[in-house]
């Protein structure tokens, strides 16, 4: 269940996962998966963000470099993200949403250093278990992740893709592939409230059945710009203040299975489901039907 408490821990974890503090394991390749992308600016944000804490520590390298031999080298930005290279893949179920987001890179290549941080697009189908194992390099020498080739998913991050009551299941359990690995990746879940409390709680009773949720505290909603009038801040703070806007950040841990039980969510237990779900799910088909139902005047 959730929790809170994670603090300013959470900024160092994932700056270590990163590559970003200079320690760490030797990794070739640093990998970070977006699901369900649509334009994919979460992705493009933190691929920007590490460039440029890159950049500064390349800076911080160089300039103690030169204090200490008096040369004035400096260090390149890939050296900064622990000798690899940051590869950010936006994916999606949506094709149109995978060339949107093909767009966004190209128009923001020059924010980031390839050297360093590399950012691409790609579909993924939630459904298809073996597109996972492509992801992880299992399988097929043309994968795009894993152990195998020098690299490794270190984190998986998913913003704004709880709605469609369908997509529950396949986005559960496409998580649960992509973690199934030695090297388990930091998962971060976004939870913006786009569906009546029900189905939201049958999101979490299936996401709950296969993974520890952390609430991560984090700024929302963000600051006023510099400068902004009174007016411009209430107006701000309105706008973001509505539950709909505002945003849970999750961080997921693959749930160890009790002893003696299988290490499934509850949608595969049975073909059937579980009760509770079946229970949801009915209840939600009662409320579109008495919606839908014309009223008498």
């Amino acid at each position: 269940m959730a929790s809170d408490g994670v603090g300013a821990n959470e900024g160092r974890r994932l700056r270590a996962a990163l590559g970003l503090d200079g320690g760490g394991d030797a990794i070739e390749r640093r990998r970070v998966i977006e699901l369900g992308c649509g334009g994919g600016p979460s992705g493009l944000a933190l691929a920007a963000a590490a460039a440029a804490a890159a950049a500064a520590a390349a800076a911080a390298a160089g300039e103690a470099a030169a204090a200490e031999t008096g040369t004035g080298a400096t260090a390149g930005v890939g050296a900064a993200i622990a000798g690899s290279t940051l590869e950010v893949l936006l994916t999606d179920r949506d094709p149109a949403a995978v060339d949107l987001a093909r767009r966004n890179i190209a128009a923001n290549h020059l924010a980031l250093d390839p050297a360093s941080v590399a950012v691409t697009a790609a579909a993924l189908d939630w459904d298809d278990g073996a597109a996972a194992l492509r992801f992880l390099g299992i399988g097929d020498s043309g994968g795009i992740g894993g152990n195998g080739d020098g690299g490794r998913i270190v984190a998986i991050i998913a913003a704004d893709v709880v709605y469609h009551e369908d997509a529950f299941a396949p986005l559960v359990r496409i998580l649960m592939k992509l973690t199934a690995t030695v090297h388990v990746p930091l998962v971060y879940l976004a939870y913006r409230a786009r569906c009546d409390p029900p189905t939201a709680a049958h999101f979490f009773h299936i996401l709950d059945a296969a993974f520890e949720r952390e609430r991560v505290p984090w700024m929302w909603p963000p600051p006023p710009p510099p400068g902004a009038s009174t007016e411009e801040t209430r107006a701000l703070t309105a706008e973001n203040s509505s539950p709909r806007r505002n945003a849970t950040l999750y961080r997921l841990t693959p749930r160890p299975a009790p002893a003696g039980l299988p290490s499934r969510p509850c949608f595969e237990l049975a073909a059937a489901g579980c009760g509770y779900c079946n229970m949801l799910i009915k209840a939600r088909a009662r409320r579109l039907a008495a919606r839908q139902k014309p009223q008498s005047t």
